[in-house]
C-alpha cells in the first residue's frame, strides 16, 4: 500500500502501527481530534469523526489506498466513516476488540467458563442488530455500553465498500441494551 489514512493512530497500539507503516516506506495520513501530534514523517488531519460535514471539509479531496479505523464506536461512527471514506479509499479495515466477545456483556452471547471469552464463530456481527435509536451521543451510556457499541459498529463498517457489500442483513431477535439498561 502506498497511501494509508489512520483514524485515531496517537495512542496505544495505533501509534505502532502508523510507525510501522510509515517505517515500511508508506505514506500515512493520520486523522484525529488534534489532541496527539502523529510522529515526523507522518502527515496529520484534525477532525472530529463524529461531525461528517466537518470530517469530509478536512479530508478535501484526499484518497488513500486503504483506512485503518483505530477508534469505530459506536454504531452511528461506522455509518459516516462508511459514507465519508466510500470514495476516498477502496479498502476499510475497523480494528475491533475482544470485548466483542465476552460473554459478561450481553446476554445474547453464549455463557463460557469463567475467565474465558466466547469462540468467535459464536457472534457474526454480519448479523447483530443495529440499534441506531440508542443514546450512543451520550458519553455515560457508551461507556457503560462499549463492547455493544463494538458489536453494532463492527456490523455496520461491513456494508458498502466499494461496492463489494452492500445491503440490509436479517438480525436474530437478540437484545441489545435500551436506553435504561446498565
Amino acid at each position: 500500500m502506498k497511501h494509508v489514512g489512520v483514524i485515531g493512530g496517537s495512542r496505544y497500539f495505533g501509534r505502532h502501527v502508523v510507525l510501522r507503516l510509515r517505517d515500511a516506506g508508506a505514506r500515512v495520513t493520520v486523522v484525529n481530534r488534534g489532541w496527539s501530534a502523529p510522529p515526523p514523517g507522518v502527515a496529520h488531519v484534525i477532525a472530529d469523526r463524529d461531525d461528517e460535514r466537518a470530517l469530509g471539509t478536512a479530508l478535501g479531496n484526499r484518497t488513500v489506498d486503504a483506512v485503518i479505523d483505530q477508534v469505530c464506536n459506536p454504531p452511528r461512527q461506522a455509518a459516516v466513516a462508511r459514507r465519508v471514506f466510500h470514495d476516498r479509499t477502496p479498502r476499510y479495515v475497523m480494528t475491533s476488540t475482544i470485548e466483542v466477545y465476552d460473554p459478561a456483556s450481553s446476554d445474547a452471547v453464549d455463557p463460557t467458563p469463567p475467565g474465558c471469552g466466547a469462540p468467535e464463530g459464536a457472534i457474526d456481527t454480519a448479523y447483530w442488530p443495529v440499534r441506531p435509536e440508542l443514546p450512543w451521543r451520550e458519553e455515560e451510556f457508551r461507556n457503560r455500553h462499549y463492547s455493544e457499541g463494538k458489536r453494532q459498529a463492527n456490523t455496520r463498517s461491513r456494508t458498502s465498500w466499494s461496492g463489494r457489500r452492500t445491503g440490509t442483513f436479517s438480525a436474530p431477535s437478540t437484545p441489545a441494551p435500551t436506553a435504561n439498561s446498565t
